[in-house]
């Protein structure tokens, strides 16, 4: 491959491990645990410590495994305002769905 196709898949890289960033630390700020500012810490910390690992190296790829793993766990505890279901029954047995 060429130096110009190298330096996009570079460029491209930086993009989606900034994208993985914001996206842990924005599920992280909304994750339900009293230790939310430490979780917050702990991945900047983490990004920040291993931003001179190698591009492509197993080393950087098995921590970008370890981010989206990370990431797929805070989504189960992402509770967007539309996906709040509940189920009120009034005092006759009848029962009126709100999404």
């Amino acid at each position: 491959c060429c130096r110009k196709c190298r330096s996009k898949m570079v460029i491209e890289s930086k993009t989606a491990l900034l994208l993985l960033y914001k996206r842990l630390l924005r599920g992280a700020s909304t994750f339900p645990s009293k230790n939310r500012s430490r979780i917050i810490t702990d991945i900047k910390n983490d990004f920040r410590v291993n931003a001179a690992l190698v591009s492509g190296s197993e080393k950087a790829q098995q921590k970008i495994n370890d981010g989206y793993e990370g990431l797929k766990q805070l989504r189960k505890y992402d509770f967007g305002e539309n996906e709040w279901e509940y189920t009120m029954e009034d005092g006759s047995g009848n029962s009126n769905h709100k999404k």
